[in-house]
């Protein structure tokens, strides 16, 4: 199955999980790969660190939630 969804605005970690959840709607099925391009531009709290080392962490949770490969790119 070829399907691609891309989203080009900068989005929060629960944008991203909402994202997700939607995509898995319009694809039938939940998406095998999330690739998150540009880590420093997600919206957070704190300075650039934090929000990057938070990032990661939401990113790992929403690859164990819904069972799927999650790519960071810098």
């Amino acid at each position: 199955m070829s399907n691609l969804l891309v989203s080009t605005r900068s989005m929060s970690m629960k944008q991203i999980d909402e994202f997700v959840s939607r995509s898995s709607a319009k694809l039938g099925s939940v998406p095998r790969v999330v690739v998150i391009d540009y880590i420093q531009l997600i919206k957070g709290e704190g300075n650039r660190y934090e929000r990057v080392s938070e990032a990661c962490e939401e990113t790992k949770r929403i690859a164990k939630k819904w069972n799927l490969i999650a790519v960071i790119l810098s």
